[in-house]
């Protein structure tokens, strides 16, 4: 036995394995030079590599020093019993490319399973598509393919592996397409698989309904989407049949590397039977399948047994499995994309989707029985029609075109292929799915078109009367130079006068280039810049896809925004809307497409055309605009074909084709189908009515059907559905643009020196704030409050002092960031809070606000200088004896209430940062546009705003805390300190929400965070703001929530708006938190002390004082210090007017009260 010289531990070891390339005159030398490349560039430290040829000295099998490996790569059956006796002599690992044979020596290992489990795993596919009639092409003995498939309507044919490009064609298109079967097994290796391949794609038979499966040594060559291919797991990335040999190799040269602690032959053999079996690799096998030009892993197949991880596709992007024991038969498909010069279509290929989906059903359901149709795809042209590449483009496709033409949607290029086809020849009919041009509506003139839609002048009619009922009389047109557009802006032009609407742009501004695109914007730029000008709303596009869209992003451009332009459409747009990739292309098309109106023939009718979108929708895409045209232009070609053979006439004729194509009636997804005798138009047509909408779950605009236009119905119009316009109303929009504040909103720009005055006056506005606060404070700051400890009866006032906390908490989220866009639940009550819930609406409603703002203020004013003199016994002011009737509570309570709105709307007239122009007097008010700041009535309500906040401030902060300290009717009492610093607080809240909210919103909300949190510390670190725990629980939680509600807010701004819904969840979350534990803090560890009890008896009390007697059960029930203070109220009511005689009145009281 021969020892291993060198250990396998590391691959820094030099030389440690020996390997011998034996091959002979028999062996392709490229691939011994592959092998031998590979183990030397990937082993190049681990192996040695020696070449042995055998065919010129057979002898050499002997040498002095023995590999460990040797590779049999001869091919010779002579040599083959030689080398395995030189194998078993020498103990050397023997590793054979030929097929496994059941007899095999104990040092040979193959680098492939054998045939039949290769044809094993082959079956396993063959079962999942259910194949029952096969083609096998094989280079190999074909016995065990018949043995193996016996049970199947199977052919073999024998393509050995030297045959030429010319000998494949001849074995495809002579033997195997006649036969009249698509599912096809290539098992051949290296180039004679390629040359079978391209015959196939040569011979059309590479079409929808065509499966090829590939072998192991065939796969190599698949490119074409829907390929199917069986691949031994490891082998997938062979690129060609020289790397399929070389992995198969390198799995095994692997395996001997990984046996670490091998130390002769003996040990490797013994190592490598465990990981094979019968000497053969364990029959792993990888499925492929080609999708968008890419091997994909599908499924695999483990000891026989399929399994699939990926739905496959097929050729043709097909989700149906082929199955063909068909005869063909060729139609001709115009579904390419190329326009010559132009970009690439967007939407004419994926018309023909329906068309696709009909030749489908017709498979399925065997509509023409014993035939099997094939489709060859055109390419010469989508929406541009250049003669030269038309021409060139079906001179290469002359021999394949069928029977017939499903030509494209579009008139030029229908008119296109029908001179192409003319010119060499070829008489075809051709079916379009649109094509509505008027010209080629002339049977006499194109005797081989038919469409199975009506003439575009159809639908102009039906434009004019929707305008009509829209009650609009003015818009603006645009069409490009298409046969069919000129058609019909001619037609509307003749009818538009009887209508009394006028077309409001120039003659000279109205036609567009055909084929438009963004090269050309320079040029249509100043009709759309007057078009923005002269402000009709109706903007009616007569231009065909891609230029529609190309033109209606320049719209946007120029300037046009949702809104501004209603757009009217003779097609649907979102077809191709779809289609477009660029993301910020698509936001302009969203922005002026959405809420759109457009015209167009009815799709998917009645019950039988809502099964046949069902079923399309299975098999394609969510997308069905004309799909339903396409499909039952396919179906009108199938139809005629069907009669044709059944009448057993000659099919390939095209006068009998044609005539029969004509006599067709059937039941379409559109309708009823039938070609006008006297035409080439569909005989009958409704036209629907659609919307642009939004699918929110896809984040796609999709044509909604919301009525038809029928003008053979005694009922022209009917309407299923309300119109969604762009404002997300079903009202009817003006087709005049009018603007709220008498200027395009576009031309606004940042005011700077509007700004600096804002900021100037607002940071007055703070110093005086705070030298007002500094003087005003000193004078309560020693008044102290007597912390409720006792049991009491609840009063009025107790209740006002919960009220005003809320109120509070909602005005602070009123001067949060962005509060009313972020929160759209909670908005109402929180405009309520502040007094604006329509400032929204009516434009002049700021100045409304603003003079009752001014007007409470000065009633303040003036009821608290006469409330001082009536305190102090002094003056009093006769016409305000309508204050001593109020309840004492309601001027402390609407001052809590109005405080902040009056300072938010007085400080408003200063906020004039926006501007239409470079002076600071073309800046307007931001609260009310119409008015234009530092000129005119603006100066008058600066002065007013002046004066007031000077005068309203002061007393408001003096004032406030005596007005809520006098209320006798209340237990809970607020300390005046607490009161000074909040009204100090909210003044500069809201002048910083005044200031930096409309530029820095996050900013500003960190701001505000941290200002509240500050103010909310420094007024529990000392004395407690209220008298009573409770209060200040909830106060506490308020602005706790406050600060929840701006951080979430701010995040939201920080995050560019994105997921609203999330963030108000996440909000509402965090308040019920608070409101759960408030109320279990407040059960723990703040006692309820006030309680209800029935209102005191104040007529006890009179009864009292006329007599003195009263029983004593009566006065024990009532609580001394509740009528006590009722009683004072009452006293303050009958017209005491001041504190000594009210004393005197409870002191007696009191005392009498005692000795009962």
């Amino acid at each position: 036995m021969k020892s291993i010289k060198y250990l396998f531990f590391a691959s820094f070891v030099y030389c440690q394995i020996y390997i011998e390339l034996l091959y002979s005159s028999y062996t392709d030398f490229s691939l011994v030079s592959a092998i031998l490349d590979s183990l030397q560039q990937k082993y190049f430290n681990q192996v040695e590599v020696r070449l042995i040829n055998l065919s010129i000295m057979p002898n050499q099998l002997t040498s002095e020093e023995m590999p460990q490996i040797a590779i049999d790569l001869t091919f010779a059956l002579s040599l083959s019993s030689l080398i395995k006796q030189y194998a078993s002599q020498n103990e050397i690992i023997l590793f054979s490319i030929q097929k496994p044979s059941p007899s095999f020596n104990e040092w040979e290992f193959f680098t492939h399973p054998s045939e039949e489990t290769q044809l094993n795993a082959l079956a396993a596919i063959i079962s999942y598509l259910n194949w029952e009639k096969i083609i096998f092409i094989t280079d190999s003995n074909f016995s065990i393919l018949d043995q193996k498939f016996s049970n199947k309507n199977k052919r073999i044919f024998f393509f050995p592996s030297d045959e030429d490009q010319k000998s494949a064609e001849i074995l495809i298109k002579k033997e195997i397409k006649p036969y009249g079967c698509k599912n096809i097994v290539i098992l051949n290796k290296g180039k004679a698989a390629k040359y079978l391949i391209k015959s196939i794609t040569d011979a059309n038979l590479l079409n929808l309904g065509t499966g090829i499966i590939l072998g192991s040594k065939s796969w190599q060559n698949a490119t074409e989407n829907g390929l199917f291919g069986l691949v031994e797991n490891g082998l997938e990335k062979a690129e060609e049949y020289y790397s399929y040999e070389v992995l198969g190799i390198e799995k095994l040269v692997n395996l001997v590397l990984s046996c670490n602690q091998c130390l002769d032959t003996k040990e490797i053999r013994n190592y490598l039977e465990k990981s094979a079996i019968n000497h053969q690799p364990i029959s792993n096998f990888t499925v492929l399948n080609v999708k968008n030009s890419e091997k994909v892993r599908i499924g695999y197949i483990f000891e026989q047994e399929l399994v699939i991880l990926e739905s496959p596709i097929f050729i043709g992007n097909s989700s149906f499995i082929p199955n063909s024991p068909y005869t063909n038969l060729t139609i001709s498909m115009s579904d390419g994309v190329t326009n010559p010069d132009y970009p690439n279509s967007l939407y004419s290929d994926k018309f023909k989707e329906g068309a696709k989906y009909a030749l489908m059903c017709a498979k399925r359901d065997k509509f023409i029985d014993g035939f099997e149709i094939l489709v060859t795809h055109t390419d010469c042209g989508a929406e541009v029609y250049n003669p030269k590449f038309s021409l060139s483009c079906f001179k290469k496709l002359k021999n394949n075109l069928g029977v017939g033409l499903l030509t494209a949607p579009v008139a030029p290029t229908a008119l296109g292929n029908i001179a192409s086809l003319r010119a060499l020849n070829i008489s075809i009919p051709h079916i379009s799915e649109y094509a509505t041009a008027e010209v080629l509506a002339s049977k006499q003139n194109f005797p081989e078109f038919m469409r199975v839609t009506k003439d575009n002048r159809y639908n102009a009619e039906g434009v004019l009367n929707l305008f009509t009922i829209f009650q609009w009389k003015r818009f603006i047109i645009l069409y490009d130079d298409t046969p069919g557009h000129v058609s019909s802006y001619q037609f509307l032009l003749s009818s538009v006068n009887k209508t009394g609407i006028e077309i409001v742009n120039s003659v000279d501004k109205r036609k567009v280039k055909q084929n438009y695109n963004h090269s050309d914007y320079s040029t249509y730029k100043p009709w759309m810049e007057e078009f923005l000008q002269l402000r009709a709303r109706v903007i009616f596009l007569l231009i065909l896809s891609p230029s529609q869209l190309y033109f209606v992003e320049d719209l946007y451009n120029t300037g046009f925004r949702r809104g501004d332009a209603i757009l009217f459409l003779y097609n649907r747009a979102s077809s191709a809307f779809v289609y477009e990739s660029d993301p910020s292309e698509v936001q302009k098309l969203w922005e002026l497409y959405y809420g759109t109106v457009t015209m167009d023939q009815a799709e998917w009718v009645g019950n039988y055309g809502q099964k046949v979108k069902s079923g399309f929708l299975k098999a394609f895409t969510q997308v069905t605009d004309y799909r339903c045209f396409s499909y039952d232009s396919a179906m009108l070609l199938l139809n005629g074909i069907k009669y044709t053979i059944d009448q057993g006439e000659n099919v390939e004729d095209f006068t009998t084709l044609n005539t029969n194509l004509r006599l067709q009636r059937f039941l379409g997804c559109s309708g009823t189908i039938s070609i006008d005798k006297n035409s080439n138009d569909r005989s009958k047509s409704v036209v629907g009515i659609f919307n642009i909408r939004w699918i929110k779950e896809s984040n796609i605009l999709y044509d909604y059907q919301i009525g038809t236009y029928d003008l053979g119905s005694q009922q022209l119009f009917t309407f299923t559905d309300n119109i969604i316009w762009y404002d997300n109303s079903s009202n009817v929009p003006s087709d005049l643009i009018t603007y709220s504040c008498d200027f395009d909103p576009k031309i606004v720009v940042f005011s700077m020196n509007g700004a600096r005055v804002l900021y100037a006056v607002d940071s007055c506005a703070l110093i005086s704030i705070f030298i007002a606060f500094s003087i005003i404070r000193k004078c309560w700051y020693h008044v102290k409050i007597e912390k409720l400890i006792e049991p009491r009866a609840t009063e009025f006032g107790d209740y006002l002092a919960y009220l005003v906390i809320f109120i509070d908490f909602l005005q602070f989220l009123f001067l949060g960031p962005n509060f009313s866009e972020y929160d759209k639940y909670s908005n109402k009550l929180v405009k309520i809070s502040m007094f604006r819930l329509d400032l929204e609406s009516p434009k002049h409603s700021f100045i409304s606000y603003f003079y009752a703002s001014l007007a409470f203020s000065f009633i303040i004013i003036i009821f608290s200088i006469q409330s001082l003199w009536r305190w102090q016994g002094r003056y009093k002011i006769f016409f305000l004896n309508i204050y001593e009737k109020l309840p004492e509570w309601i001027i402390p309570f609407l001052w809590n209430i109005c405080y902040t709105p009056i300072i938010f709307t007085l400080l408003g007239v200063f906020q004039c940062d926006q501007s239409i122009g470079n002076e600071i007097t073309d800046s307007f008010m931001e609260e009310d546009c119409t008015i234009f700041c530092w000129k005119d009535s603006h100066i008058k309500l600066v002065v007013l705003s002046i004066i007031t906040l000077v005068l309203y401030l002061p007393v408001a902060m003096h004032l406030k805390p005596f007005w809520d300290y006098s209320v006798a009717s209340s237990n809970v009492q607020v300390r005046p300190t607490f009161l000074l610093e909040k009204r100090a607080f909210q003044a500069i809240i809201v002048v910083l929400n005044n200031t930096i909210l409309a530029h820095q919103p996050s900013l500003y909300g960190l701001i505000y965070i941290l200002l509240i949190m500050s103010f909310i510390s420094l007024q529990f670190l000392k004395e407690k703001p209220y008298n009573y725990s409770r209060c200040n629980l909830w106060l506490c939680i308020s602005y706790i929530a406050v600060i929840w509600n701006v951080g979430i807010s701010s995040i939201y701004e920080f995050t560019n708006n994105e997921l609203l819904e999330k963030w108000t969840l996440l909000q509402y979350l965090g308040w019920a938190f608070l409101l759960v534990a408030g109320v279990l803090i407040q059960k723990k560890y703040c006692p309820g002390l006030l309680y209800s009890e029935h209102p005191p008896n104040i007529a006890l009390f009179f009864r009292f004082s006329l007599s003195k007697k009263i029983p004593a059960d009566q006065i024990n029930k009532m609580n001394k210090e509740k009528t006590a203070r009722h009683l004072m109220s009452s006293i303050r009511k009958s017209g005491f007017s001041s504190f000594s005689n009210q004393s005197m009145i409870l002191q007696i009281y009191e005392k009498a009260a005692d000795e009962v």
